[in-house]
């Protein structure tokens, strides 16, 4: 293509589709709506020509929407806020990769993995302790990198006695969302046999190493009878409870209900009243060596043999298997995936690293004059009552930071402060520095949600094109709905007019009777057919099962099935809703074959919907006098090529 062409073709694109007035329509915005109006059976081109009038009709009564300053009223303004904080999350969400997230969820839940893991343990309040925690930990890692087996260094350094002893180390098998998504990232990009650097939590350091993995077992349901261990039960005590559990084992070997055992001797209180069950879980829910028994069942009815466990004897009675979802396009099961995405820490570490690179998007810039080291004193001062007098440099009013059309000053820090040392979260025991980060991630989130239409044209366009659509519904109320109803000489008029279009086809007066079940409306129908003539009081007798009204309909309204020759005095065959099952039947007080004349009254919903064209078509034509349309040809014909 040669310059000319070039310019001639960028030209054409940013011509607009049509004027009216002084407003300009540009092709792509007449498309978007199209497209999403488009029936995929249609023909492309023929759609598009018969779409173009409406869309600069529809234009022409949302623009006189505006100028009747219908958008300033309270329900307007209302709906649009309500639509905005129900799609500001999802647009901030997939801009956080939320269907990254989902596909990363879906790969790694098809396998589960086993972990080996040295703990190194610190207290969160004694500084020095965290620190040779830390200091441990890389001793550690140079020992693994050295080939010293992992099972040396884990009896060097583990420092956790329980799981020192109880589980020598082994984390069993986990999947995806069963660890914290940071600890989760580092395993699930292991081999067999390798392991992580050092990982910091909040209570101590962690070196995993991958030993094994295997096809996801996804979930199952177990009952469970358990005889637990008092506090400080003798080896005699456990014994004791050993015996007892071996005994239930082996009713349930001669065919004792599982349940009724469960109900009458296990410990588990939260569970022993329906039978034991628990609810339906995965592997990384429980104790290591619960799990292992309990997806060692492989068939439903399997009872394991008594085992135990920290908390006693146990004896587990596989319910139910739920298979891993392997079909990524599964609706439910991507559905349930995208749910858990959205609750789980992932995706708020992936919103927390957005924001981090919206900042230079959104303006932000912290304040070249406030010095920190005063703030944070004053900080104190302002949260616990003191006198702020001798702070020279810094007041409520000082600016922090701010964003392109937002400044954030220290009265709004102080809310916040106080709001986190009020609360008994995570952040309630954190210095100012990092709280500071905190709040400026927090608040430079909110602020690009209520800017998103400054950085997202996509969600600019749906939030215009409701606006548009509300005020469009809006008008056309005031302009020909309701006006159509009101204007009973307008109506009149337009009746005596047409008179000729409103007659009657074949018709009958009925009573047709509707039922909510077939058993209420056999009953009705028998009772009607012993009496006609109390029809009313029968049908008012079954209060809300059943709906009953009387008129003069054409034959084609009424619920009939087949073609029947109606004839007075008659009852048509019941006939059955399938979406709700619901029933009904007719009773023809006389057919009525002759064409006749309807009434005003009878004809009234025809003339209404009849006398809303007319109005809607004069409102139409006095507004293209007041905004003449003038489309831009060429546009329109390089378009539709």
């Amino acid at each position: 293509m040669g310059m000319f062409a070039l310019l001639a073709f960028a030209a054409i694109h940013a011509q607009p589709l049509f004027n009216f007035g002084k407003n300009k329509v540009t092709k792509e915005e007449f498309l978007r709506q199209f497209n999403r109006n488009l029936n995929p059976t249609e023909d492309r081109l023929v759609a598009m020509k018969e779409y173009l009038p409406l869309f600069i009709n529809y234009k022409l009564k949302v623009q006189d929407a505006y100028n009747k300053r219908l958008d300033t009223q309270y329900n307007q303004i209302n709906e649009l806020a309500d639509f905005r904080s129900q799609i500001e999350d999802n647009y901030f969400s997939e801009e956080a990769n939320l269907d990254e997230l989902v596909n990363e969820a879906y790969d790694r839940s098809q396998k589960d993995i086993r972990l080996m893991d040295i703990i190194i343990g610190y207290d969160p309040n004694n500084p020095q302790q965290e620190k040779e925690a830390g200091e441990a930990a890389e001793k550690a890692m140079r020992k693994l990198e050295a080939n010293v087996a992992f099972d040396k260094v884990f009896d060097e350094f583990c420092n956790d006695r329980e799981f020192k002893e109880i589980n020598k180390g082994d984390l069993g098998w986990v999947t995806a969302f069963s660890l914290p998504y940071k600890i989760e990232k580092q395993v699930y990009g292991l081999v067999d046999g390798a392991y992580t650097n050092p990982v910091k939590t909040s209570r101590a350091y962690h070196i995993f190493k991958k030993v094994a993995e295997r096809k996801a077992v996804g979930k199952i349901q177990v009952a469970q009878i358990l005889l637990a261990y008092e506090p400080g039960s003798s080896a005699d005590n456990k014994k004791a409870l050993q015996n007892k559990a071996d005994s239930l084992y082996a009713q349930i070997g001669k065919g004792a209900d599982f349940a009724e055992l469960a109900r009458t001797f296990s410990n588990d209180k939260t569970t022993y009243q329906n039978g034991g069950t628990l609810p339906a879980f995965g592997i990384g829910s429980y104790d290591r060596s619960f799990e292992d028994v309990a997806f060692a069942l492989k068939n439903k009815g399997d009872v394991s043999e008594p085992f135990t466990t920290s908390f006693g004897v146990h004896i587990l009675k596989l319910l139910e298997i739920f298979p891993v979802v392997t079909d990524k396009n599964d609706p439910q099961g991507s559905a349930d995936l995208k749910q858990k995405v959205v609750a789980d820490n992932r995706m708020e570490a992936a919103k927390a690293a957005l924001v981090k690179n919206l900042l230079p998007k959104i303006g932000y810039m912290p304040s070249t004059t406030l010095n920190k080291q005063l703030l944070w004193p004053y900080t104190d001062s302002a949260i616990t009552g003191k006198a702020l007098n001798s702070f020279k440099t810094i007041t409520n009013k000082t600016e922090i930071f701010r964003f392109a059309k937002q400044k954030i000053i220290v009265d709004n820090w102080l809310m916040f402060v106080r709001a986190v040392r009020g609360s008994a979260g995570n952040l309630s025991a954190k210095g100012y520095e990092e709280l500071l980060e905190k709040y400026v991630t927090v608040t430079a989130a909110e602020y690009y949600k209520q800017h998103l239409e400054d950085y997202n044209p996509d969600f600019k366009n749906q939030l215009q094109e409701f606006k548009d659509a509300n005020l469009n519904f809006e008008v056309t109320e005031k302009m020909v709905w309701n006006k159509a109803a009101e204007d009973s000489t307008g109506l009149a008029k337009h009746y005596m007019a047409n008179k000729a279009k409103y007659k009657w086809g074949a018709s009958a007066n009925a009573i047709i009777v509707t039922g909510t079940d077939k058993v209420t409306t056999d009953s009705a129908l028998l009772e009607m057919r012993a009496n006609i003539a109390n029809w009313r009081k029968i049908t008012t007798r079954f209060e809300n099962k059943i709906l009953a009204d009387s008129n003069r309909f054409e034959q084609t309204q009424l619920p009939i099935e087949g073609e029947i020759a109606l004839q007075a005095k008659m009852f048509t065959p019941v006939i059955t809703n399938a979406q709700d099952s619901s029933q009904t039947f007719c009773y023809i007080v006389n057919a009525i074959t002759q064409p006749g004349q309807r009434s005003f009254e009878e004809a009234r919903g025809f003339v209404i919907n009849d006398y809303q064209q007319v109005l809607e078509n004069r409102w139409i034509d006095a507004l293209k006098k007041k905004y003449p349309v003038v489309m831009n040809n060429t546009a329109w014909q390089a378009m539709i090529k």
